[in-house]
């Protein structure tokens, strides 16, 4: 599996990267195709949002149930345990530091579980330019 950002979803995180402060979080809306996850959508959810399974649905309802996962400016393990819970399992989480001028540094990872529910990495996808997300 790998994750791959329309230059939409791109350029949103990259803007709201700039307006945020550590602890910004949402929802990512997509689909999936093979084995890969596209990423088109931000739907950002406001500082220390918490995730739960009735939110989630709702969203998912919205967008026709195309949430595809959820991300993070900063965070650490406390951002991790608001997310590692059964209905976001199998989704992505993207993981990004705020603030700079560049493309902020991004990590992704897949919700996993083996006996408890843990963060497992994937990788980002090239764009069709080449370079790496």
């Amino acid at each position: 599996m790998d994750v791959f950002l329309t230059d939409d979803a791109e350029r949103s995180l990259k803007a709201l990267s700039l307006l945020s402060e550590s602890g910004q979080c949402g929802y990512l809306i997509g689909h999936r195709r093979g084995p890969r996850v596209h990423v088109e959508a931000i739907i950002p959810a406001g500082k220390g949002h918490a995730f739960s399974v009735g939110k989630f649905h709702l969203l998912d309802d919205i967008y026709d149930g195309r949430t595809v996962g959820f991300f993070f400016f900063g965070g650490g393990r406390q951002a991790e345990r608001r997310i590692l819970q059964p209905f976001a399992y199998g989704k992505i989480v993207l993981e990004a530091r705020p603030g700079g001028l560049g493309t902020p540094a991004l990590k992704a990872f897949s919700v996993e579980y083996d006996g408890r529910f843990a963060l497992s990495p994937v990788p980002l996808a090239s764009s069709p330019g080449g370079r790496k997300k």
